[in-house]
C-alpha cells in the first residue's frame, strides 16, 4: 500500500461539495477533507470545513490488516467502504469498533 493515492469523494450538490483524498507515505495513512457550501455555513457558521486523520505506522498496518481478505485487492476495499459522502463516519466506526487509534483534527 506504499504511495497509495486516492481520491475517496469529490461529491458536489447545489449546497455543498465534499472532497476527501487518502495517501500511504513513509507507511502512515493521512486522509485530508473539505466540505464546502450553504449546509457546512448553517451547521459551522462558515462555508469551510477541514478535516484530517493521521494513523502512525502500527494502525495503518492494523487498518489495512482487518480490510485484507485472501485474494482481494485491500485498496479496493478500502475505496468501497470509505468512499462517497459518508466515508468518513464509515471510518470513524469501523476504527472504533475495531481499535485502530488515529489522531483527527480540524479546522
Amino acid at each position: 500500500m506504499e504511495n497509495m493515492r486516492v481520491v475517496l469523494c469529490d461529491e458536489k450538490t447545489d449546497r455543498l461539495w465534499v472532497n476527501v483524498e487518502a495517501k500511504v507515505s513513509n507507511g502512515c495513512l493521512k486522509i485530508s477533507g473539505q466540505d464546502i457550501g450553504k449546509v457546512v455555513e448553517d451547521y459551522f457558521g462558515e462555508d469551510e470545513y477541514e478535516y484530517f486523520y493521521d494513523f502512525d505506522q502500527e494502525n495503518t498496518e492494523r487498518l489495512f490488516a482487518l480490510l485484507g481478505h485472501e485474494g482481494q485487492n485491500v485498496k479496493d476495499i478500502f475505496i468501497q467502504k470509505f468512499s462517497g459522502i459518508d466515508g468518513s463516519r464509515a471510518l470513524r466506526d469501523f476504527c472504533d469498533a475495531n481499535d485502530v487509534k488515529y489522531k483527527f483534527f480540524s479546522c
